[in-house]
């Protein structure tokens, strides 16, 4: 057994930790007056086995309190992985077609917000996903071919294709991000390696636009696969699982690493100074709970703070983006239909980390780059 599933199992056991936080009235008003934009967000259905039946893509604008379905519920398609473009006119996002017996197919695709047309961006023999909007009409995705996987910008306009990098197999894309300055591209990669306990080899990659010259910045065998995270520079970066665990950040320049926190989904804010991540939380009285609130630390792992002051049983708050401010962030606020926890009931909610006012939102679930402001 390993230790992420003792530390499950210490859980179900009941070794609670009581953490203590005063109780802060929510004031959309207050909230509202300093926010503007549109948070781009998905909702789900799902099926009775509690897999997704379909998901589809939807808009809220935060002045105006309007929301809008931009992708209809279509059966055995789910949509997300939105990223906006620099105008905020357009959004690319990636759509996985599920198959009986066969691997699920991914195209991009970009939606018009004037219009409401939807145009295919990326398709063609091989698989391609996590579409992100760099400079212009640029957009990088993770390409996935019979034989290789690459890094692939496509030209929004001319839908042309241009393999940029293609690491050596059996290395896979995972996701693709644009350092804040569009000159490089930030490459979350990796393999298993080995037959009897496969490990995770993670790899993490800084490519020239301009060239599409490879700089490896980080080379670390795993247990298993955590997700990474990058700074805006891309110099540092945060491993993290889907549940809680240790929050390690890298320094890419230096090759030092530390522990910054318990917890999962770490969210820089646009400036690098500051992380959103979920916590944990324990208590046994007066009764039984244990939740997920919303915590800020500072990039050099000092200050931190829990800003949600829910105390509702299987309560978690993840944060999917900053605002321009550094101040607010947009997070799912996830809740359960059952006591099983297999039925997720999601409710976007934009909070003020500085004086933790909690601003609701529609139903549904972000993601990393939600949030457009002009």
């Amino acid at each position: 057994m390993n230790t992420r599933t003792i530390h499950n199992a210490c859980r179900q056991a009941g070794a609670w930790a009581v953490v203590a936080i005063a109780t802060i009235a929510a004031s959309p008003t207050r909230a509202a007056e300093q926010v503007t934009g549109s948070v781009m967000f998905v909702r789900t259905e799902l099926k009775q086995d509690t897999t997704p039946a379909n998901r589809s893509l939807w808009l809220y604008n935060i002045a105006t309190g309007a929301t809008r379905e931009l992708t209809p519920a279509m059966k055995n398609v789910l949509d997300g992985g939105g990223s906006w473009s620099p105008d905020g006119k357009r959004i690319a996002f990636e759509r996985a077609s599920l198959h009986v017996g066969r691997p699920a197919t991914y195209r991009v695709y970009i939606f018009d917000t004037g219009s409401g047309r939807i145009q295919t961006l990326a398709s063609g023999d091989g698989s391609f996903r996590a579409p992100a909007w760099g400079s212009g009409e640029r957009i990088a995705v993770a390409a996935t071919y019979r034989n290789r996987s690459c890094v692939t910008i496509v030209d929004a306009v001319r839908r042309s294709t241009r393999d940029l990098y293609c690491p050596p197999a059996p290395t896979q894309i995972q996701r693709v991000s644009w350092s804040a300055d569009r000159r490089n591209l930030l490459v979350e990669a990796g393999y298993y390696a080995g037959q009897l306990e496969p490990t995770w080899r993670a790899l993490a990659y800084r490519i020239d636009v301009a060239t599409g010259a490879p700089t490896v910045l980080d080379d670390r065998i795993m247990d298993w696969p955590l997700r990474l995270e990058f700074s805006p520079g891309g110099h540092r970066g945060i491993y993290a699982d889907t549940v809680p665990w240790d929050l390690l950040q890298v320094n890419f320049t230096t090759g030092e690493s530390r522990v910054i926190g318990w917890g999962y989904a770490p969210r820089w804010s646009r400036n690098g100074q500051r992380i959103a991540y979920t916590g944990e939380t324990y208590e046994m009285e007066p009764e039984f709970r244990y939740y997920n609130p919303l915590y800020v630390v500072n990039a050099d792992g000092t200050g931190t703070r829990r800003v949600t002051a829910s105390r509702t049983p299987d309560h978690a708050y993840m944060a999917a983006d900053w605002s321009k401010d550094n101040v607010h962030v947009v997070a799912t606020r996830r809740t359960w239909a059952d006591v099983s926890l297999t039925i997720p009931r999601d409710a976007l909610r934009i909070v003020n980390v500085d004086n933790r006012v909690v601003l609701p939102l529609p139903s549904g679930s972000a993601e990393a780059g939600a949030w457009f402001e002009p």
